[in-house]
Protein backbone atom coordinates (compact mmCIF):
# COMPACT_ATOMS: atom_id res chain seq x y z
CA UNK A 1 0.00 0.00 0.00
CA UNK A 2 2.95 2.36 0.76
CA UNK A 3 4.51 1.58 -2.42
CA UNK A 4 1.20 1.87 -4.43
CA UNK A 5 0.18 5.61 -2.88
CA UNK A 6 3.50 7.32 -2.39
CA UNK A 7 5.66 9.51 -4.31
CA UNK A 8 9.40 8.31 -5.56
CA UNK A 9 10.61 10.34 -2.88
CA UNK A 10 8.97 8.84 -0.25
CA UNK A 11 9.70 5.51 -1.59
CA UNK A 12 13.35 6.11 -1.70
CA UNK A 13 13.24 7.58 1.80
CA UNK A 14 11.89 4.59 3.33
CA UNK A 15 14.08 2.03 1.70
CA UNK A 16 17.31 4.21 2.84
CA UNK A 17 15.64 3.62 6.13
CA UNK A 18 15.16 -0.06 6.04
CA UNK A 19 18.87 -0.30 4.29
CA UNK A 20 20.63 1.23 7.43
CA UNK A 21 17.86 -0.72 10.09
CA UNK A 22 19.38 -4.06 8.03
CA UNK A 23 22.72 -2.87 8.28
CA UNK A 24 22.61 -1.72 12.17
CA UNK A 25 21.20 -5.43 12.57
CA UNK A 26 23.67 -7.42 10.90
CA UNK A 27 26.76 -5.35 11.96
CA UNK A 28 25.58 -4.84 15.73
CA UNK A 29 28.80 -5.97 18.11
CA UNK A 30 27.73 -8.57 20.33
CA UNK A 31 27.56 -7.57 24.15
CA UNK A 32 30.11 -9.06 26.09
CA UNK A 33 28.95 -11.79 28.63
CA UNK A 34 30.91 -12.38 32.30
CA UNK A 35 32.07 -15.91 33.02
CA UNK A 36 29.10 -17.69 36.07
CA UNK A 37 31.16 -19.74 38.49
CA UNK A 38 28.71 -22.21 39.23
CA UNK A 39 30.61 -23.72 42.07
CA UNK A 40 31.02 -20.47 43.89
CA UNK A 41 28.64 -19.81 46.94
CA UNK A 42 28.87 -17.26 50.43
CA UNK A 43 27.44 -18.80 53.50
CA UNK A 44 24.39 -17.34 55.50
CA UNK A 45 24.87 -18.83 58.92
CA UNK A 46 27.60 -19.69 61.18
CA UNK A 47 30.63 -20.98 59.36
CA UNK A 48 31.32 -24.57 59.79
CA UNK A 49 34.22 -25.72 61.63
CA UNK A 50 35.65 -27.35 58.71
CA UNK A 51 35.96 -24.10 56.70
CA UNK A 52 37.76 -22.12 59.41
CA UNK A 53 41.03 -23.99 58.82
CA UNK A 54 41.83 -21.37 55.73
CA UNK A 55 42.43 -18.20 57.77
CA UNK A 56 43.83 -16.94 54.18
CA UNK A 57 40.45 -17.34 52.78
CA UNK A 58 36.88 -18.51 54.71
CA UNK A 59 34.29 -17.95 52.99
CA UNK A 60 32.11 -14.75 53.82
CA UNK A 61 29.40 -14.77 55.88
CA UNK A 62 25.81 -12.60 54.49
CA UNK A 63 24.81 -11.83 58.19
CA UNK A 64 24.58 -8.19 59.62
CA UNK A 65 27.02 -8.53 63.01
CA UNK A 66 24.18 -6.24 64.99
CA UNK A 67 21.53 -8.45 63.71
CA UNK A 68 19.35 -10.16 66.37
CA UNK A 69 18.33 -13.21 65.08
CA UNK A 70 20.54 -16.44 65.43
CA UNK A 71 22.72 -17.56 62.59
CA UNK A 72 21.19 -20.33 60.75
CA UNK A 73 22.46 -23.78 61.89
CA UNK A 74 23.23 -25.05 59.53
CA UNK A 75 24.47 -22.78 57.56
CA UNK A 76 22.76 -22.09 53.98
CA UNK A 77 24.99 -21.98 50.83
CA UNK A 78 23.96 -18.67 48.66
CA UNK A 79 25.12 -18.52 44.85
CA UNK A 80 27.61 -16.29 43.89
CA UNK A 81 28.34 -16.44 40.70
CA UNK A 82 29.63 -13.49 39.92
CA UNK A 83 31.39 -12.88 42.64
CA UNK A 84 34.78 -13.15 41.07
CA UNK A 85 34.58 -9.81 40.05
CA UNK A 86 35.09 -8.07 43.58
CA UNK A 87 38.17 -7.12 42.95
CA UNK A 88 39.22 -4.54 45.93
CA UNK A 89 42.68 -4.04 44.79
CA UNK A 90 41.66 -3.00 41.07
CA UNK A 91 44.26 -5.41 39.45
CA UNK A 92 42.85 -8.39 38.60
CA UNK A 93 43.76 -8.64 34.86
CA UNK A 94 40.30 -10.88 34.12
CA UNK A 95 38.03 -8.50 35.62
CA UNK A 96 39.68 -5.36 34.18
CA UNK A 97 39.56 -6.55 30.55
CA UNK A 98 35.56 -7.33 30.81
CA UNK A 99 34.63 -3.91 31.94
CA UNK A 100 37.18 -2.98 29.16
CA UNK A 101 35.24 -5.01 26.98
CA UNK A 102 32.13 -3.77 28.40
CA UNK A 103 32.89 0.08 27.86
CA UNK A 104 33.64 -0.79 24.01
CA UNK A 105 30.51 -2.61 23.42
CA UNK A 106 29.19 0.79 25.43
CA UNK A 107 31.37 3.14 22.95
CA UNK A 108 29.99 1.07 20.01
CA UNK A 109 26.51 0.87 20.78
CA UNK A 110 26.31 4.83 21.12
CA UNK A 111 28.59 6.02 18.78
CA UNK A 112 25.75 7.66 16.55
CA UNK A 113 25.52 10.21 19.48
CA UNK A 114 29.00 10.85 19.02
CA UNK A 115 28.17 14.67 17.19
CA UNK A 116 25.05 15.08 19.63
CA UNK A 117 27.01 14.77 22.76
CA UNK A 118 30.14 16.93 20.93
CA UNK A 119 27.41 19.47 20.43
CA UNK A 120 26.11 19.18 24.18
CA UNK A 121 29.31 19.62 25.88
CA UNK A 122 29.79 22.57 23.79
CA UNK A 123 26.54 24.17 24.65
CA UNK A 124 27.32 23.56 28.38
CA UNK A 125 30.68 24.99 28.21
CA UNK A 126 29.21 28.14 26.77
CA UNK A 127 27.15 29.01 29.84
CA UNK A 128 29.84 28.57 32.37
CA UNK A 129 33.09 30.95 32.56
CA UNK A 130 35.67 28.28 32.72
CA UNK A 131 38.37 31.20 33.69
CA UNK A 132 36.88 32.12 36.93
CA UNK A 133 38.22 32.80 41.11
CA UNK A 134 36.37 32.33 44.05
CA UNK A 135 35.67 35.62 46.14
CA UNK A 136 38.88 35.98 48.60
CA UNK A 137 37.54 35.13 51.77
CA UNK A 138 39.75 36.77 54.55
CA UNK A 139 41.67 34.08 57.51
CA UNK A 140 44.42 34.53 59.71
CA UNK A 141 46.59 36.61 57.72
CA UNK A 142 45.91 35.72 54.62
CA UNK A 143 43.14 36.35 51.92
CA UNK A 144 41.81 32.57 50.42
CA UNK A 145 40.39 31.98 47.13
CA UNK A 146 40.40 29.67 44.30
CA UNK A 147 41.39 29.93 41.08
CA UNK A 148 39.69 27.89 37.38
CA UNK A 149 41.79 27.85 34.25
CA UNK A 150 39.98 27.14 30.89
CA UNK A 151 40.60 23.43 29.67
CA UNK A 152 41.17 22.59 33.18
CA UNK A 153 39.08 20.52 35.32
CA UNK A 154 40.58 21.37 38.69
CA UNK A 155 40.73 24.52 40.97
CA UNK A 156 44.12 26.14 41.97
CA UNK A 157 44.16 26.99 45.70
CA UNK A 158 45.93 30.20 46.41
CA UNK A 159 46.12 33.06 49.01
CA UNK A 160 47.40 36.58 49.40
CA UNK A 161 49.04 38.51 52.40
CA UNK A 162 46.62 40.33 54.69
CA UNK A 163 46.85 43.40 56.54
CA UNK A 164 45.53 43.47 60.30
CA UNK A 165 42.04 43.65 60.16
CA UNK A 166 41.83 44.47 56.73
CA UNK A 167 37.67 43.58 55.88
CA UNK A 168 38.06 44.42 52.11
CA UNK A 169 40.38 42.46 49.98
CA UNK A 170 43.17 44.76 47.47
CA UNK A 171 41.83 45.79 44.36
CA UNK A 172 41.56 42.96 41.41
CA UNK A 173 44.74 42.94 39.05
CA UNK A 174 43.15 44.01 36.00
CA UNK A 175 45.46 40.89 34.11
CA UNK A 176 44.32 38.57 36.27
CA UNK A 177 42.80 36.20 33.11
CA UNK A 178 46.05 36.21 31.27
CA UNK A 179 48.03 33.07 30.49
CA UNK A 180 51.25 32.94 33.35
CA UNK A 181 54.51 31.03 32.28
CA UNK A 182 52.77 27.40 32.20
CA UNK A 183 49.71 26.16 31.41
CA UNK A 184 49.06 25.57 35.27
CA UNK A 185 49.20 29.31 36.40
CA UNK A 186 47.80 32.73 35.29
CA UNK A 187 48.72 35.90 36.10
CA UNK A 188 48.25 36.88 39.97
CA UNK A 189 45.05 38.25 41.60
CA UNK A 190 45.72 40.05 44.27
CA UNK A 191 49.19 41.10 44.70
CA UNK A 192 52.00 38.24 45.99
CA UNK A 193 50.18 35.63 45.19
CA UNK A 194 51.20 32.22 46.09
CA UNK A 195 49.73 28.92 45.26
CA UNK A 196 49.73 26.60 48.01
CA UNK A 197 47.69 23.52 46.39
CA UNK A 198 48.14 22.93 42.36
CA UNK A 199 45.68 20.57 41.74
CA UNK A 200 45.69 20.48 37.72
CA UNK A 201 49.34 20.30 37.95
CA UNK A 202 49.43 17.20 40.37
CA UNK A 203 46.29 15.83 38.15
CA UNK A 204 48.76 15.77 35.20
CA UNK A 205 51.05 13.27 36.65
CA UNK A 206 48.13 10.80 37.52
CA UNK A 207 45.48 8.97 35.98
CA UNK A 208 42.95 9.49 38.24
CA UNK A 209 42.92 12.53 41.15
CA UNK A 210 39.83 13.31 43.27
CA UNK A 211 40.81 16.03 46.38
CA UNK A 212 38.79 15.00 49.61
CA UNK A 213 39.26 17.96 52.07
CA UNK A 214 42.10 20.66 51.80
CA UNK A 215 42.35 22.58 54.83
CA UNK A 216 45.02 25.46 56.27
CA UNK A 217 46.34 25.05 59.57
CA UNK A 218 45.50 27.77 61.96
CA UNK A 219 49.37 29.17 61.84
CA UNK A 220 48.72 29.46 58.34
CA UNK A 221 52.00 27.50 57.97
CA UNK A 222 50.83 24.37 56.64
CA UNK A 223 47.93 22.50 54.37
CA UNK A 224 46.70 18.84 55.36
CA UNK A 225 44.75 17.23 52.32
CA UNK A 226 43.54 14.25 51.15
CA UNK A 227 43.33 12.65 47.70
CA UNK A 228 41.86 9.93 46.06
CA UNK A 229 44.43 8.71 43.23
CA UNK A 230 42.61 5.49 42.32
CA UNK A 231 39.06 6.13 42.11
CA UNK A 232 37.80 3.65 45.16
CA UNK A 233 36.42 6.69 47.15
CA UNK A 234 39.28 6.06 49.54
CA UNK A 235 41.96 8.71 50.03
CA UNK A 236 45.04 8.85 51.51
CA UNK A 237 46.06 11.67 53.98
CA UNK A 238 48.92 14.45 53.45
CA UNK A 239 50.75 17.38 54.99
CA UNK A 240 51.97 20.49 53.33
CA UNK A 241 54.74 23.03 54.54
CA UNK A 242 53.49 25.70 52.28
CA UNK A 243 56.23 28.12 52.48
CA UNK A 244 59.06 25.32 51.19
CA UNK A 245 56.44 22.85 49.62
CA UNK A 246 57.66 20.19 51.49
CA UNK A 247 54.95 17.33 51.28
CA UNK A 248 54.50 14.23 53.73
CA UNK A 249 52.36 11.42 53.36
CA UNK A 250 50.82 10.21 56.27
CA UNK A 251 51.46 5.92 57.30
CA UNK A 252 49.41 3.60 59.61
CA UNK A 253 51.95 1.34 60.13
CA UNK A 254 53.82 0.67 56.43
CA UNK A 255 51.57 1.58 54.78
CA UNK A 256 49.53 5.05 53.94
CA UNK A 257 47.02 5.80 55.96
CA UNK A 258 43.98 6.17 54.37
CA UNK A 259 40.24 7.64 55.45
CA UNK A 260 37.25 8.21 53.87
CA UNK A 261 38.52 12.13 53.16
CA UNK A 262 37.15 14.16 55.50
CA UNK A 263 40.00 16.35 57.99
CA UNK A 264 40.42 18.76 60.20
CA UNK A 265 42.88 20.89 62.62
CA UNK A 266 42.92 21.11 66.73
CA UNK A 267 42.75 24.64 67.49
CA UNK A 268 46.55 24.55 68.17
CA UNK A 269 47.38 23.25 64.53
CA UNK A 270 49.56 20.13 66.13
CA UNK A 271 47.02 17.76 65.52
CA UNK A 272 44.61 16.17 62.98
CA UNK A 273 41.04 14.47 63.09
CA UNK A 274 39.99 12.20 60.38
CA UNK A 275 37.62 9.52 59.60
CA UNK A 276 38.16 5.96 58.66
CA UNK A 277 36.51 3.06 57.22
CA UNK A 278 35.12 -0.15 57.85
CA UNK A 279 34.85 -3.34 55.82
CA UNK A 280 31.59 -2.42 53.63
CA UNK A 281 33.39 1.30 53.26
CA UNK A 282 31.23 2.96 56.22
CA UNK A 283 32.95 5.68 57.91
CA UNK A 284 32.85 5.01 61.76
CA UNK A 285 35.67 5.76 63.57
CA UNK A 286 36.72 9.21 63.97
CA UNK A 287 40.74 8.92 65.30
CA UNK A 288 42.97 12.74 66.48
CA UNK A 289 47.02 12.29 65.51
CA UNK A 290 49.18 14.63 66.80
CA UNK A 291 51.12 15.16 63.93
CA UNK A 292 53.96 17.75 65.86
CA UNK A 293 55.19 18.46 69.14
CA UNK A 294 54.57 21.46 71.47
CA UNK A 295 57.00 23.53 69.83
CA UNK A 296 55.96 22.86 66.29
CA UNK A 297 58.43 20.22 65.11
CA UNK A 298 57.31 17.46 62.74
CA UNK A 299 56.77 13.59 65.18
CA UNK A 300 58.73 10.75 63.13
CA UNK A 301 55.34 8.45 61.53
CA UNK A 302 56.98 5.72 63.37
CA UNK A 303 56.20 7.97 66.85
CA UNK A 304 52.92 9.13 65.96
CA UNK A 305 50.07 7.63 67.46
CA UNK A 306 46.12 7.78 66.71
CA UNK A 307 43.59 8.62 69.81
CA UNK A 308 40.42 6.65 69.06
CA UNK A 309 37.73 9.67 69.39
CA UNK A 310 34.45 8.09 68.67
CA UNK A 311 33.35 4.45 66.72
CA UNK A 312 29.68 4.39 65.35
CA UNK A 313 28.98 0.76 66.36
CA UNK A 314 25.40 0.69 63.83
CA UNK A 315 26.05 -0.52 61.10
CA UNK A 316 22.96 1.41 59.55
CA UNK A 317 25.45 4.84 60.37
CA UNK A 318 27.62 6.69 58.94
CA UNK A 319 29.60 8.98 60.58
CA UNK A 320 30.68 12.44 58.81
CA UNK A 321 32.39 15.36 60.66
CA UNK A 322 32.56 19.23 60.34
CA UNK A 323 33.26 22.10 62.14
CA UNK A 324 31.16 25.37 63.87
CA UNK A 325 32.29 29.05 62.36
CA UNK A 326 33.75 29.83 65.38
CA UNK A 327 36.22 26.64 65.09
CA UNK A 328 35.64 26.03 68.67
CA UNK A 329 33.69 22.63 68.49
CA UNK A 330 34.32 19.92 65.92
CA UNK A 331 30.92 18.11 64.82
CA UNK A 332 29.58 14.71 64.77
CA UNK A 333 27.04 13.40 62.45
CA UNK A 334 25.78 10.06 62.83
CA UNK A 335 23.01 9.91 59.91
CA UNK A 336 20.96 6.68 58.92
CA UNK A 337 17.88 7.05 56.57
CA UNK A 338 14.94 7.48 58.96
CA UNK A 339 17.14 9.77 61.74
CA UNK A 340 20.56 11.35 62.61
CA UNK A 341 22.29 12.11 65.36
CA UNK A 342 25.03 15.39 66.15
CA UNK A 343 27.82 15.32 68.63
CA UNK A 344 30.11 17.83 69.49
CA UNK A 345 33.32 18.19 71.23
CA UNK A 346 35.87 20.98 71.98
CA UNK A 347 38.96 21.49 69.75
Amino acid sequence: DIMAGGSLLEISILLLALQHRIECFTTRPTPPVPYRDEGSFVFAGELPKESLVDDANPPPIRQSKLSQNPLLSPPRRIPNPYGWMRDDSRTNTTVLNHFREENEYTRLMTQHLDGLTEELYEEFLSAIEETDYTSPAACGGYWYYSRFIEGLSYPIYCRAPRNEGELYHPPINERWNEKGETAFDMQPLLADEEVYLNLPKMASKKKYLAAGAIKVSPDDTYVAYSLDEVGGETCQLYIKHIESGEERVLYDGDQPLEGDGSLFWDREGEAIFFCTLDDTHRPYRLYRRQIFDSEGNYIDDNKQHDELIFEEEDGSFSLRISKTFDRRYLVLTCSAKESTELRYRSL
